[in-house]
């Protein structure tokens, strides 16, 4: 299979060292893949695109709205957005949060070898976080909104905020939101990007806690 690696032309502004890390992220989360399943097999040919494209795209919007420091990425799996996260902004500590044990030794290893001193692996379920221990979070491909803000709601401080990575019809997850789930949160759309090779067209929901 022919490794595609756009990143360069796509970001020709972005710093060299961003740029080699990313690189060496994207080469071993498809090592790996043969073996733990990270991303779907069909979407390793353009794992460029679809994985870290996204991941900066939206991180760009994320990044420039988050106020608090501590991020937690949440069912964070493969590493996608919070490796990415904590590569494009050093002064952000990013926690990575996942159940499986597998997937967080190869975080723990990326960690490591990318040398990022600014975030750390968790494993555990989310349901388990303490209560009111979150101020800000991120997420892609965790579950549905709904689901994920009725599990949020103990874990996440009043006023905190929870970036969600969705497609360009979140609306309907926000619709879908039970009432009684809804009253405690304010979600907003952050802002749209498109992949820059398909054109697919991406949103980040900003949901606040009240």
């Amino acid at each position: 299979m022919d490794v595609n690696w756009r990143i360069s032309k796509w970001f020709p502004s972005m710093e060299a060292e961003v740029l080699e890390k990313l690189k060496l992220y994207h080469s071993e989360l498809l090592h790996f893949n043969k073996s733990i399943n990270l991303i779907s097999s069909k979407t390793e040919e353009s794992a460029d695109e679809l994985h870290i494209a996204d991941a900066i795209l939206g991180g760009q919007l994320i990044l420039n709205d988050a106020k608090h420091n501590n991020i937690y990425d949440i069912g964070s799996g493969n590493g996608v957005p919070g490796i990415v996260l904590a590569i494009m902004d050093r002064q952000k500590k990013i926690f990575l949060l996942d159940s499986d044990s597998r997937k967080c030794e190869f975080l723990k290893l990326m960690v490591k070898r990318l040398h990022l001193n600014n975030a750390e692996v968790i494993n555990t379920q989310f349901e388990k976080i303490s209560e009111d221990s979150i101020e800000c979070a991120v997420s892609r491909g965790f579950a549905s909104l709904g689901k994920t803000l009725i599990v949020a709601r103990q874990k996440m401080k009043k006023g905190a905020t929870y970036y969600n990575f969705k497609s360009d019809s979140w609306f309907r997850e926000v619709a879908d939101i039970p009432s009684q789930v809804s009253m405690h949160y304010t979600p907003q759309l952050l802002g749209d990007y498109s992949l820059p090779s398909s054109n697919a067209k991406l949103s980040i929901i900003k949901v606040t806690k009240r």
